[in-house]
C-alpha cells in the first residue's frame, strides 16, 4: 500500500505530491524513460509505466489514444527509507534548511519538512 505524500526526485530536485493521483495527472511520460526516482512517505520505492488509453474526441465521434503515466508500488515493505533519508539530506542541504542531526528523525517527519 503507497502512502501518501508522494516524492518524486531528479538528480537532487523534489517533488512533492498529496496524493499518487496527484502525482499521475502531473507527470509527463517521458519521465518514465528518464528515470526519475520515486518513493511514499514510509521509503517505499515506486515505479512508474506508462498506459495508453482511448478518449473520445469531437462529441464522442472519434477517439485518439493518449499516454498516461501510472505509479505503483516495486515493494510491499519500505525496504528505500535509507535511500529516501539520503536524498532528502541532499535536498535539504542545498536548499540551506538546517535540520540537526537527521539520522535521528523519522523519515516522514522529513518528508513533512519537505512538503513544507
Amino acid at each position: 500500500m503507497i502512502s501518501s505524500p508522494i516524492i518524486v526526485e531528479d538528480n537532487g530536485d523534489m517533488e512533492f505530491f498529496a496524493s499518487v493521483e496527484d502525482a499521475e495527472r502531473y507527470l509527463e511520460p517521458w519521465v518514465v524513460e528518464y528515470g526519475f526516482g520515486a518513493y511514499d512517505c514510509d521509503g517505499r520505492l515506486l515505479e512508474f509505466r506508462v498506459e495508453r488509453r482511448e478518449i473520445p474526441t469531437f462529441f464522442g465521434l472519434s477517439r485518439i489514444a493518449v499516454d498516461y503515466v501510472v505509479i505503483d508500488s516495486a515493494e510491499d515493505r519500505p525496504n528505500h527509507a535509507p535511500q529516501l533519508r539520503a536524498v532528502l539530506a541532499g535536498f535539504f542541504e542545498r536548499a540551506g534548511i538546517p535540520f540537526g542531526d537527521l539520522d535521528a528523525v523519522p523519515v516522514r517527519e522529513l518528508v513533512g519538512r519537505g512538503v513544507e
